[in-house]
């Protein structure tokens, strides 16, 4: 049996996101440690179907946004692929370094863009608070 709302003819289902594809789940930030030069940020997840399109680091301070630049953190033998590289389905794991240049956020958030099914789907894949790490 389905149910929905109908609203001036057209039919509502008040679980539609729960109908939405995810890019990736099971998202665990495993280390966060600071740098001279940025953030270096690990994180485990499992990819899902969707295609990868791009990420973004957003870093707040003072109640402002800013976009940070980020690269890849390559570990021994491992192969950057670079920035626009759509990994396989299954675990992965995310290896960056949030180029903060000295500014001091108080948090950083990574951003991705995927196709899910010609759907572009934007979700917030990490908020790391950077407080705890500059001692406040």
């Amino acid at each position: 049996m389905v149910a929905g709302l109908t609203l001036g003819g057209l039919l509502f289902f008040p679980w539609g996101n729960l109908l939405e594809v995810d890019p990736y789940s099971d998202v665990d930030v495993v280390s966060v440690s600071l740098e001279e030069d940025g953030v270096v940020i690990t994180a485990n997840f499992r990819k899902n179907e969707c295609a990868f399109k791009r990420l973004e680091v957003f870093g707040y301070v003072f109640g402002e946004l800013q976009i940070i630049t980020w690269e890849n953190v390559a570990v021994g033998a491992e192969e950057d692929y670079g920035p626009n590289h759509d990994r396989t389905k299954g675990d992965q794991t995310l290896r960056i370094r949030a180029k903060t240049n000295g500014v001091d956020y108080d948090k950083l958030e990574i951003r991705t863009r995927h196709d899910c099914n010609g759907k572009n789907v934007d979700r917030v894949f990490a908020t790391i608070h950077t407080g705890a790490l500059n001692g406040k």
